[in-house]
């Protein structure tokens, strides 16, 4: 007991001279003189041991602080470092957004396309990187060298009308392009090995201008897309491109005879072949008009809706959607897609529907209303429902197979699986009311970790969040996996 304590209570007690041996006076202290020397002599010792303690706290605590204010620091600069800074290419030609505003029919922004709210991203991308103090003031001080030309929103735009008379056409932009960037000091400098430029569309993957070329020698007929000219593939040889799905799949790469083996089906990925040196996987742009909601868990399981999801007949998706074709042991996407018509009558409270709703506004209110959103491949394992879902704080039900391999951006660093529930198709296949027992019959506890958890991490994966820190995640990506050691070949 401390020595105050003791004195107290009427009760002394000794310190051992050696472990296990002590003795103890109790009431009165008149019986206890013989001790009381020593007891004084003890607290004096004690209080300078104390002293001498709290002195020696002091310097360990001052230690310590030094210690992790260094380590602080030393980690920021390993951030920054890690993530590297990047110059934006000058030159007119490279910049899309001046071509296209020659475009006297061109829209304001592209989300008036199929796909373009969630494919022309380079903009935006370019923009965050201004606003996030990520541009080096000098093209010397640059890691990465940022091409602008974006592709996705030249190609969806297309041919135009220009106030000069003359059409303006996709293949003339990207040409002008390509020339600007092959006569790039910087391009020269490293063959383009610190280059990168976003090109999501499939359409960018080598085997199909391939395929065409074939076509073509064959007599068959072939309509060429013009994404990007096979012709010009050889720029891309040492180049890092972002995309948001990435199978890993390379024609430099030997073995099988460069084909993908076992779950995925040759078929579904050779458009997503990459020719190019290095893949930085993306996430999918969101619709503008959705806004990234957020509200507390008690809120939340307010929510009206307990499952959404909306497919996209009569349209479908392609035979081989992403991961086997008819007659594979893995389900194409039309069939995996088809099973939730039988959760209709099952699941209470929930919006599941073959066609898509009556207008973006019904459907963005359908969205944030929703606490489970399904998130199923089509094409490939990627979908923009996956980001959308993360926007409207809607907890994502993954089935896609492949979606873990080949579309999960920024994996390092964000946990999928404290975000989202994830179902094995094998289970959706067998019975899909009950594969959702996972999400329905999650524990509040952990529904509410989940939930939270989503919120804490999706500014990460969100271009349009507010404090949005995919930038900074493409560029140390990039620099983790691609950029090449200077010195080393």
């Amino acid at each position: 007991l401390p020595i105050s304590r003791a004195l107290r209570a009427g009760t002394f007690l000794i310190e051992p001279l050696r472990p296990g041996v002590f003795a103890m006076c109790r009431r009165p202290a008149s019986r206890c003189a013989a001790v009381i020397a020593f007891i004084a002599v003890a607290a004096s010792a004690q209080k300078a041991v104390e002293e001498h303690c709290e002195d020696q706290a002091e310097q360990t605590l001052a230690s310590e602080v030094s210690f992790l204010q260094t380590r602080s620091e030393v980690a920021d600069a390993r951030a920054k470092r890690t993530t590297g800074r990047a110059w934006v290419l000058k030159d007119p030609q490279l910049n899309s957004s001046l071509a296209l505003q020659a475009c006297e029919d061109a829209p304001e922004d592209y989300s008036d396309h199929t796909r373009g709210y969630y494919e022309g991203m380079t903009d935006f991308f370019v923009a965050q990187l201004a606003a996030g103090g990520l541009l080096a003031e000098r093209p010397e001080d640059a890691e990465w060298f940022i091409v602008p030309f974006d592709i996705d929103s030249s190609f969806l735009t297309g041919e135009c009308a220009t106030s000069t008379g003359q059409n303006s056409t996709h293949e003339l932009r990207i040409k002008a392009a390509l020339d600007a960037l092959e006569a790039s000091p910087t391009f020269k400098a490293r063959g383009g090995r610190d280059h990168l430029w976003i090109a999501t569309a499939w359409e960018m993957g080598p085997s199909l201008e391939r395929e065409l070329s074939l076509g073509k020698l064959l007599g068959l007929p072939v309509s060429p897309t013009g994404y990007f000219p096979s012709s010009r593939r050889h720029l891309l040889a040492n180049m890092t491109v972002g995309r948001y799905v990435d199978p890993h799949f390379y024609y430099r790469d030997k073995l099988y005879n460069n084909k993908p083996v076992g779950l995925f089906a040759v078929e579904a990925h050779l458009d997503h072949m990459a020719d190019w040196r290095c893949t930085v996987l993306l996430p999918i742009m969101t619709q503008p008009a959705l806004t990234v909601k957020g509200e507390p868990f008690e809120q939340w399981m307010q929510r009206p809706i307990n499952f959404f999801y909306r497919g996209r007949m009569p349209h479908g998706c392609s035979n081989y959607s992403g991961l086997g074709t008819t007659g594979d042991p893995v389900a194409n996407a039309n069939e995996l897609r088809s099973l939730t018509h039988v959760l209709k009558d099952t699941l209470p409270d929930s919006v599941i529907e073959d066609g898509h709703a009556d207008s973006t506004e019904e459907y963005l209110e359908e969205l944030s209303s929703s606490r489970f959103c399904l998130v199923m491949r089509c094409d490939d394992p990627q979908t923009s429902r996956f980001t959308e879902a993360l926007a409207a704080g809607c907890i994502p039900v993954i089935i896609s197979t492949g979606f873990e391999l080949a579309a999960e951006p920024f994996a390092s660093d964000v946990n999928y699986g404290a975000l989202a529930v994830k179902i094995p198709e094998a289970y959706w296949q067998i019975d899909p009311t009950a594969a959702l027992h996972w999400a329905y019959n999650m524990p509040e506890a952990r529904l509410r970790k989940m939930y939270e958890s989503l919120l804490q991490q999706r500014h990460a994966l969100l271009w349009r969040h507010p404090e949005s820190t995919v930038p900074q995640q493409v560029l140390k990506t990039a620099t983790e996996d691609g950029l090449q050691i200077p010195g080393q070949t």
